[in-house]
């Protein structure tokens, strides 16, 4: 949460971003993976 933080994300709207779509994700997809880390450019406006 802290690095969320430090990358400018509300913490609860990435959290909620995150529990949608990791259950739908396949565990050895590394790419997929790191689109969802919070320094990510690749994440959807909106959990700023």
């Amino acid at each position: 949460m802290e690095t969320a933080k430090e990358n400018g994300l509300n913490p609860t709207a990435y959290l909620t971003f995150l529990f949608e779509r990791m259950p739908n994700m396949g565990v050895t997809d590394e790419v997929a993976f790191e689109i969802l880390l919070p320094w990510s450019e690749a994440l959807p406006e909106g959990i700023e």
